[in-house]
């Protein structure tokens, strides 16, 4: 048995777009000795946002832009990543854990990566049943309170991840306890890395299975063509339904992921995530066709009825 704790840093947090730009981890062995920390540096091939955000704290990482930019990405490290987080017998956590899985998930869907299957404790959920205070407490005022807080640089991803395995073992000790008695005794469970945790009103709703089922080709103008649209498009619920169901009257597939797509639909001047793949895609010399909404709009229209009238007849 072996205990990992793992703590991420995001070049930027948008929603579901945080691209990693570090990976930080302990191991520490049966007996709670450590054996392994590392910080995993990573290019996460794009801008840094991380100051002046509205109602969030700012974050100083603790190495030069340069050095992230000279870095491997994060398909680099994937196979690095997916063996530490899916050994066998081993036990998983970090403080606050489930936004560390939210980042990782979100980075391979934006990458297209195949899902990293493991299972993570909160130390948080930890503080919280042995303190009896369902209130939130940040990593630094644990560390203040019940560590050495000169052996913590906070936003320092190997140091976060170690403070929070420190933090367990402390509370192992505080209630003499070992570590599976500790996790038993707190009746937390763990979050799992496959499960869907988005919350659900923010969710999309349009099925694509449906629209499918429903739709019937009428032209192959996009055949062979996997098309994606922008955010700020997918989150306007009626008019995301009626691109995709456009697309697929036009012989073409619909695709969430920005770097699987032939072509990219955007609105003018309204910029999010996907468009900023987009343009990391380019830059990348890969071949995807940027084309407005409105100019999409104007073409398929003509087309979906030219086929229609040229099928059924004009009435």
């Amino acid at each position: 048995m072996r205990y990992v704790s793992f703590d991420i840093e995001c070049a930027k947090v948008y929603g579901d777009f945080s691209p990693i730009c570090n990976f930080g981890y302990v191991i520490y062995d049966e007996s709670l000795s450590l054996i392994e920390k590392k910080d995993i540096i990573i290019n996460p091939r794009t801008s840094f946002k991380l100051k002046g955000r509205k109602g969030r704290e700012d974050v100083e990482l603790k190495y030069p832009i340069d050095v992230y930019k000279k870095a491997p990405g994060f398909k680099f490290y994937y196979r690095t990543i997916k063996n530490i987080l899916e050994h066998k017998d081993q036990i998983i956590m970090n403080h606050a854990v489930l936004n560390d899985i939210k980042y990782i998930k979100n980075e391979l869907r934006r990458i297209g990566l195949p899902e990293i299957k493991y299972k993570a404790y909160d130390t948080l959920d930890i503080y919280k049943a042995i303190s009896n205070n369902k209130k939130s407490i940040s990593l630094d005022k644990i560390v203040e309170d019940f560590l050495d807080p000169h052996s913590f640089t906070h936003h320092k991803a190997d140091d976060d991840a170690d403070a929070a395995m420190k933090y367990f073992i402390k509370s192992c000790e505080m209630m003499e306890l070992k570590p599976k008695e500790m996790i038993e005794v707190s009746g937390i469970k763990p979050f799992d890395s496959t499960m869907d945790y988005s919350n659900p009103k923010k969710k999309r709703v349009v099925t694509i299975s449906k629209i499918i089922d429903k739709t019937k080709k009428l032209n192959n103008l996009y055949e062979g063509k996997k098309i994606a649209i922008s955010k700020s498009l997918e989150q306007d619920l009626v008019l995301s339904e009626e691109i995709i169901t456009s697309i697929y009257q036009l012989g073409g597939e619909y695709t969430n992921l920005v770097s699987k797509a032939d072509v990219f639909i955007y609105e003018k001047d309204k910029h999010c995530k996907r468009c900023e793949s987009f343009l990391q895609n380019i830059d990348d010399g890969n071949e995807i066709l940027g084309i407005l909404y409105k100019d999409f709009k104007e073409k398929a229209t003509k087309v979906i009825i030219n086929s229609m009238i040229e099928q059924f007849g004009n009435y």
